[in-house]
C-alpha cells in the first residue's frame, strides 16, 4: 500500500516509544488498529497517540486505511513499505457488523 498513489515511501527509523507501541500491537496479532489501540497500548492521551499515528504513517510504518484507523505495514514490506493486507482484513476493521459471502 505504500506506493498506491505513485509516491515511493522510504521507512524511517523508529522512537523507542514507537518500536514498544507497534511490537505490543503486532505480538498481539493486530494488522488493523486504531488512535484508541495505541493509547491503550502506551497508555497514553488520546492526542499524543493521534500524534503518534501520523508519525508513524510519515515514516512508513502504517497505512491510513479510514479515518482512525491504520494498517501496520509489517517488516516484510520491505524498506519501501509496500504492502497490502488481504481485502476481507480490512473490510472487516470498517464496516461492523460485517459478512463476507460468495
Amino acid at each position: 500500500m505504500g506506493s498506491t498513489n505513485g509516491v515511493e515511501i522510504q521507512r524511517k527509523s523508529l522512537s523507542t516509544r514507537e518500536a514498544q507501541a507497534l511490537s505490543r500491537l503486532a505480538s498481539e496479532n493486530r494488522q488493523v488498529i486504531s488512535i484508541s489501540d495505541i493509547a491503550d497500548a502506551l497508555d497514553i492521551p488520546r492526542k499524543s497517540a493521534k500524534d503518534m499515528a501520523y508519525a508513524l504513517k510519515e515514516k512508513g510504518w502504517l497505512e491510513r486505511i479510514a479515518q482512525g484507523k491504520y494498517l501496520i505495514l509489517p517488516l516484510a514490506a520491505g524498506k519501501n513499505a509496500v504492502y497490502t493486507a488481504h481485502e476481507f482484513v480490512i473490510a472487516s476493521a470498517l464496516v461492523e457488523p460485517m459478512y463476507i459471502g460468495y
